[in-house]
């Protein structure tokens, strides 16, 4: 009997292979014009954070590649490890990283057990979020801390409230740091990005050590799940006072309208046209309304 995790993996497959190209990081002509662009965000945002040399790594979810080749080109890795749920990606891939030898990197199917090669360093970037179960994030994550990777690199879409959006591979899996430690307790974090306004997040973890400097500050993380529980709240607090001011709104225009409907009926009306007392409070009225 098929579980639910093999009828996602097969749902995604299928998705993976035929989806727009840009969307699968297959192409870069959309998000972001050039490759150029593409390293030096990734250049902000984690990899200057990481010592690269002679090192192994294992990217989770790796479009065409484009990460492979900037680390095999400019980082002075040992070996590259790729892994995507679509095999178009991988045939991208390939063709990517051909101008390298074969020996320094792998191509790899995701299997539905999330078994993964070992290696210094595990990344995954733009693919959490595409997670559409909590019990697979939860499988995704116990995986790699078993897995004894001395870094471990996550992008995630940020939320103060951890939550999943069912039926919507595109973007399902909003998560925080304190959501994913719980299952990463072999790790620590050492450094969390500030929260893009697309709400991206890079998370550094380490594997634990008796050093406890290394630990990145919690009180600096409960003011990031605050800062934005604030700009949450705020936002849902205007939107409650747009509605209630398009409601006020409404009634007044309604209100105007049943005016109009009854000033018509008065305008049409014998009376007013042979110069009645009628007439006074109808030009009026007309006046304090301008119509």
């Amino acid at each position: 009997m098929i579980n639910k995790k093999q009828k996602y993996q097969d749902a995604m497959h299928s998705f993976w292979e035929n989806c727009d190209e840009t969307f699968a990081h297959l192409k870069i002509n959309r998000w972001l014009d050039s490759e150029t662009q593409l390293y030096k965000f990734w250049a902000s945002s984690f990899l200057s954070e990481l010592e690269f040399k002679n090192k192994t790594v294992v990217d989770y979810g790796i479009g065409g590649g484009y990460l492979g080749k900037l680390l095999l080109q400019n980082y002075d890795i040992q070996n590259y490890t790729g892994y995507d749920i679509a095999q178009r990606s991988l045939d991208h891939a390939s063709n990517n990283l051909k101008q390298f030898s074969k020996k320094k990197y792998n191509l790899l199917l995701v299997n539905k057990e999330f078994k993964l090669k070992r290696a210094d360093i595990f990344i995954s970037q733009a693919c959490i979020q595409h997670f559409p179960t909590k019990c697979y994030l939860e499988d995704f994550l116990r995986a790699i801390n078993s897995n004894n990777y001395v870094t471990i690199v996550l992008q995630i879409r940020f939320s103060p409230f951890p939550h999943i959006i069912p039926d919507n591979p595109t973007l399902s899996c909003w998560t925080n740091h304190f959501h994913i430690q719980d299952l990463l307790g072999n790790y620590d974090l050492v450094h969390a990005s500030n929260v893009e306004e697309n709400f991206y997040q890079y998370l550094i973890y380490k594997i634990k050590k008796s050093h406890k400097n290394d630990i990145f500050p919690k009180e600096r993380y409960n003011a990031i799940i605050e800062a934005e529980k604030s700009n949450i709240l705020n936002k849902a607090t205007l939107s409650s006072n747009i509605t209630i001011l398009k409601d006020e709104l409404s009634t007044k225009e309604k209100c105007i309208s049943s005016l109009k409907r009854d000033l018509k009926k008065i305008k049409q009306s014998p009376r007013y046209k042979f110069g009645s007392a009628i007439a006074a409070p109808y030009r009026k009225i007309k006046s304090l309304f301008k119509l």
